[in-house]
């Protein structure tokens, strides 16, 4: 995640004081010294490997993301993957090297509550702290609030800034309503408009417009996200219930009264080590009972009569070339004489150029689309019957609606080294356990040699299913313990045991 980045300003900013930040930064600068050795020997290690990118996790609460840039400078980030707040620190230090020195974790999330209870207090409001020992007791304590609420409906604020996080983020929207046995649910989000359709959603802004006394449940996953939180307790006087997902604090509003609710000695839940359906499970977990995710199903196999093939990614290193979508339309027409072949028509003038440029090289069809809900019906009126895509939104749509789908990332987009990027950027991190989306690590000859194959046999399965490329996201590097539970989830994850699943 730390390849992507986002806008952010002083709003964000404001989830903690300049006093706070200052202190941060104190703590972050301490321990950057302690590790110039690691970092030195890093950049030597990129320079003999030839490696363009590490990222590098030191303990609990601070990373460090090295990358190869025409820049030098070195700089200090309150957050992470997305800083809430940064400075450069140093300039031309290393030479054709970005350093960045992340702090996270428990010690910036306590700064945040913290600020967040003294900003209630400074705007009026009487807050009354409940720590409770035990999960049950907390629960206890929110149901019996949402139950005196009476409420018929969840607001669902998500606070993610790409589409494909926004729907992920609709699974714990599933587990809460299911719970809770409140079918009305309606979301907020920047990214409506991808979301609409598949639920009820509007833009974040309308979330002012609620009725009150109802429930508020706020993903406040990234540090980033907790400003609006804040924010948005002070100024709209909502009473009801509202729970903080992935903080493990709820607090129940009533005009000027305050009660918040937290799990003792329980600290946030980070995407450190799990892949995101274990993430969004340890998230939702402290408010709920179960955390059985939906059993889905999709459509029965079937011969292969028509291909999406989606190129784009929201970084240009992920997405397709204009030679790999030669060689795999090549591929797959060889395999399937009579197969159609389609490609969007491309969503800006970059990639609206791109795709004509792949249907003046390859004889493929074009199929134009507003936006991924009408994407989603073109699919299904065109009986597509296999979709092949770069695009993690895409995808994850795919797969929570059943519609079979081979998603390709490409070798080198992670670091391999470092268990944060396996669990962030890797095939491990995001891929759905659901039997129908398939990860293929895709690579030159040997990718499309796994693809073709793949596509092969869903056309024509057969008893014996054939190997394919197995997940192996192991290093000597790691403790045994953890090679473990990376080993395990690239199983439950692959190829070969989501066809046996099936």
């Amino acid at each position: 995640m730390t390849k992507f980045s986002v806008k952010t300003s002083d709003f964000e900013k404001s989830s903690i004081s300049a006093k706070q930040a200052e202190l941060l930064f104190s703590v972050l600068i301490e321990k950057v010294k302690k590790i110039q050795k690691q970092k030195v020997k890093l950049i030597a290690q990129m320079q003999k490997e030839h490696l363009n990118y590490r990222l590098k996790t030191i303990g609990k609460n601070f990373v460090m993301v090295i990358t190869r840039e025409r820049c030098s400078e070195e700089e200090l980030c309150i957050g992470y993957p997305f800083p809430i707040i940064s400075k450069i620190f140093k300039n031309g230090v290393q030479n054709q090297f970005k350093v960045k020195y992340f702090l996270r974790g428990e010690i910036l999330r306590s700064e945040q509550k913290h600020h967040f209870i003294e900003k209630l207090r400074k705007n009026g409001f009487d807050v009354q702290e409940k720590i409770s020992d035990s999960k049950r007791d907390f629960i206890k304590a929110l149901k019996n609030n949402i139950s005196a609420l009476n409420a018929k409906r969840i607001n669902y604020a998500d606070l993610y800034r790409f589409a494909g996080d926004s729907f992920l983020s609709t699974y714990m929207l599933d587990l809460f309503s299911s719970d809770y046995n409140i079918s009305e649910r309606k979301i907020y989000s920047d990214n409506y408009k991808h979301i609409a359709g598949f639920y009820d959603a509007k833009p974040l802004s309308e979330l002012q417009n609620t009725q009150p006394d109802g429930v508020f449940i706020f993903s406040d996953l990234l540090d980033i996200d907790d400003a609006f939180v804040q924010d948005f307790a002070i100024k709209y006087p909502k009473d009801g219930v509202y729970i903080i997902n992935s903080r493990n604090c709820f607090f129940v509003k009533k005009g000027k009264n305050i009660e918040l609710f937290s799990l003792k000695n329980k600290e946030d839940i980070l995407l450190t080590k799990d892949n995101i359906f274990a993430y969004m499970k340890n998230c939702v977990r402290p408010f709920v009972n179960s955390v059985k995710l939906p059993s889905l199903s999709a459509d029965k196999s079937k011969k292969i009569n028509k291909i999406y093939i989606n190129p784009y990614a929201s970084l240009r290193q992920k997405s397709l070339s204009l030679s790999e979508i030669e060689n795999m339309v090549k591929g797959l027409k060889k395999i399937l004489p009579d197969v159609l072949i389609l490609f969007p028509s491309g969503h800006n003038e970059e990639t609206k150029n791109f795709s004509n440029k792949i249907r003046q090289a390859v004889s493929v069809d074009i199929l134009e689309d507003r936006g991924i809900y009408n994407l989603y019906e073109k699919i299904k009126q065109n009986n597509i019957d296999l979709v092949i895509t770069v695009d993690s939104a895409i995808t994850h749509i795919l797969t929570k609606l059943g519609i079979e789908n081979i998603v390709l990332y490409k070798k080198g987009f992670w670091d391999a080294l470092s268990l944060q990027s396996l669990v962030a950027e890797s095939p491990m991190a995001f891929c759905s356990y659901y039997s129908w989306q398939y990860p293929l690590i895709y690579k030159g000859k040997s990718g499309l040699k796994e693809l073709l194959k793949l596509v092969g046999y869903l056309n024509c399965p057969t008893k014996k299913i054939p190997q394919f490329q197995k997940l192996k996201l192991m290093n000597e590097n790691f403790s045994r313990k953890i090679n473990a539970e990376i080993q395990k989830i690239c199983e439950n994850l692959s190829i070969n045991h989501k066809l046996e699943k099936k």
